[in-house]
């Protein structure tokens, strides 16, 4: 028997991918990368959703494929999200917190600046995954499982190990990025009179809209992800208690080929819903707004179906402009230093 969320999931998942696409678009474009390496995580997540659940749809246990091959990918990957996600969310609140750092403001950012904020957005969005990933074989006892819908799981040894090398970072980095929307909020406070010059002279191609909408979205998603990733760090300290010492050998032995099977009983994991979620807020944030509408108008028309011009809209501001009100920002910052 097929259950019904082996139908509902997919379907939403598939939903949530083609809403993605447009801000995906509009975030590339305006070279927001670690926003768009965030909905590029969450659009593989659906990806699995939608294939386990098609694979994998009842408990006919017997009749399962092994998942060879696939379920190797996907604990991979899977685990490298864990990290991945809030490090996207600790890159958007820093780079948020750059733009309204008024001390630190220059007509022309340097090289050295623009490599440090490539190199930490290429860290945690990145870099830090793959570790993650590379260390995964530490702590992993056995091969992969199997859950009913849900499919391919991640199994961890009961050990110290996996807590340092796997459960406790989520978290940590969940709260690195709430330091940076704290600091958001503040200087939001403290520049409120001046929030328009300073986004203005920033170079940022961030509107006062833009920068909200990126804000607030980020700020409900670590509103939403802090408290499961310590519910998530609590239940697997739990379950795991007590621990064991770690010996390699052991996590390695030849059970470590054996693929456990579990029957969902009609229920996934609480997790797959969460790609679900984001998809539909990134959609609410970015793929409602004028420039969303332009790339819609651009697909109708593209495919026959208006023939109506889009509009431009406002006319950008002139390089000069922006150049006058980022010297003017400057020549205040100076003036108030000299004042001290």
């Amino acid at each position: 028997m097929v259950y019904v969320q082996a139908v509902v999931v997919p379907v939403l998942s598939a939903v949530t991918i083609l809403l993605s696409i447009t801000p995906l678009v509009l975030h590339w474009q305006n070279h927001n990368w670690p926003t768009a390496c965030m909905i590029v995580w969450f659009l593989i997540l659906n990806v699995f959703s939608i294939v386990n659940a098609i694979i994998w749809p009842h408990d006919d246990i017997d009749s399962w494929w092994s998942g060879v091959g696939l379920c190797d990918v996907e604990v991979k990957i899977m685990i490298a999200s864990y990290v991945a996600v809030p490090g996207c969310l600790v890159c958007i609140f820093r780079n948020l917190a750059g733009v309204l750092d008024t001390r630190r403001a220059t007509l022309v950012p340097t090289k050295g600046q623009r490599w440090i904020n490539y190199s930490m957005d290429l860290l945690f969005c990145l870099v830090v995954p793959i570790i993650a990933m590379i260390t995964h074989i530490v702590y992993q006892v056995r091969r992969y499982a199997i859950w009913g819908i849900s499919g391919c799981v991640n199994m961890f040894d009961e050990s110290w190990v996996s807590f340092v090398l796997a459960w406790m970072w989520p978290a940590i980095i969940c709260f690195i990025a709430g330091y940076y929307c704290g600091l958001v909020m503040y200087r939001l406070h403290k520049y409120r009179s001046q929030f328009g010059n300073i986004l203005q002279s920033s170079g940022s191609n961030l509107s006062k809209s833009r920068f909200m909408r990126l804000f607030l979205l980020a700020f409900f998603m670590l509103l939403a992800i802090i408290p499961i990733q310590i519910f998530v760090l609590y239940k697997n300290i739990l379950y795991s208690m007590p621990w064991h010492a770690y010996s390699w050998r052991a996590v390695h032995s030849p059970e470590w080929y054996t693929i456990v099977k579990w029957p969902s009983n009609g229920d996934v994991f609480f997790d797959r819903w969460v790609p679900i979620t984001s998809g539909v807020m990134f959609f609410l944030f970015f793929g409602c707004g004028h420039d969303a509408s332009k790339i819609y108008h651009l697909i109708l028309r593209t495919v026959g179906l208006t023939c109506v011009e889009s509009r431009s809209g406002n006319p950008p501001s002139s390089g000069s402009d922006s150049m006058n009100s980022k010297a003017r920002l400057l020549a205040r910052k100076t003036r108030g230093y000299a004042s001290r």
